[in-house]
């Protein structure tokens, strides 16, 4: 920091005799004024004061301008006055928040559609239909026979009846399964139905072979990978949102320091003695 000290020397008037006093303040000059050792000291003392008090109160803490904006993006440019950045930060973190609810909700709809689709094309008991048969075939059904329909379908009654044991016939090595159905509708259980074809192929209405999807498979597929999309859109939002919260961080930390560092000017005054004489001394600082 570089410091331009200009100093005034301003020489008191010297106090004439008794008898020369009257005539002497006469012919005073409008702009001199004698110098009152007490009134300056007091004055002197309220503007060192001040200054002081005005220089601590304009510094600006670069911990509390780095805490602020890790918090609240902007929030700490603004408080060390750099306001465009300030708002800058704060309006990315509104967009990013605003682009995550839109793709969160984009995904949640996305998949409300793909559930539905699924159920309507994807026939449960016409699944374990198929496990029925397999295990039939395997000579591992334990109980009475069943009867299909013309889909290959398990009657419903037979499904309230027969699902736990389907449940425990999928563990059976003996039929080659690679995978379990869950018992309940989960994400794990809408991803199974199209990925793993060789298993659960079967169960879609328009199925065509093991080897091949059919229209409905593809047409779900693609609706699970949008909504996946979506979901990994909102996730990259949220990862932006963290790093705007450091970059503003770092940034009020600078820009506080920068405001720290911009020109002062401060004014000083104090008494001297030179020789016999006391002298008024004022003093002007400027620092950048």
């Amino acid at each position: 920091m570089r410091h331009l000290l200009l100093t005034v020397f301003l020489v008191p008037l010297i106090v004439f005799s008794n008898e020369n006093e009257k005539d002497f303040m006469a012919n005073i000059h409008p702009y001199q004024i004698p110098f009152n050792s007490e009134k300056f000291d007091l004055s002197y003392k309220t503007v060192i004061e001040n200054s002081e008090a005005k220089t601590v109160n304009e510094k600006k803490s670069v911990m509390l301008a780095a805490v602020l904006s890790a918090v609240i993006p902007g929030t700490g440019e603004i408080y060390s006055k750099s306001y465009w950045r300030g708002a800058l930060f704060a309006g990315i973190e509104i967009g990013l928040w605003s682009s995550y609810f839109i793709y969160e909700q984009k995904g949640d709809d996305m998949d409300v559609v793909m559930r539905s689709f699924g159920d309507t094309h994807w026939w449960e008991r016409k699944y374990w239909g198929k496990v029925y048969t397999d295990a039939n075939n395997q000579g591992l059904w334990q109980e009475d026979p069943l009867i299909l329909d013309a889909e290959g379908q398990i009657s419903e009654a037979d499904y309230n009846k027969h699902i736990d044991y389907f449940q425990e016939l999928q563990h059976d090595p003996d039929l080659g399964y690679t995978h379990q159905l869950p018992s309940t509708k989960t994400q794990q259980y809408y991803e199974m139905i199209y990925k793993y074809q060789h298993q659960f192929g079967i169960g879609w209405d328009d199925f065509i072979s093991t080897e091949k999807l059919s229209p409905n498979t593809i047409t779900y597929r693609d609706m699970r990978n949008n909504s996946n999309d979506y979901y990994q859109t909102a996730t990259t939002m949220v990862n932006l949102v963290l790093l705007n919260h450091l970059l503003s961080s770092i940034d009020a930390a600078f820009s506080a320091k920068k405001y720290n560092s911009k020109v002062k000017l401060s004014l000083r005054a104090y008494p001297r003695y030179v020789g016999r004489e006391l002298i008024s001394i004022y003093g002007l600082t400027i620092a950048w």
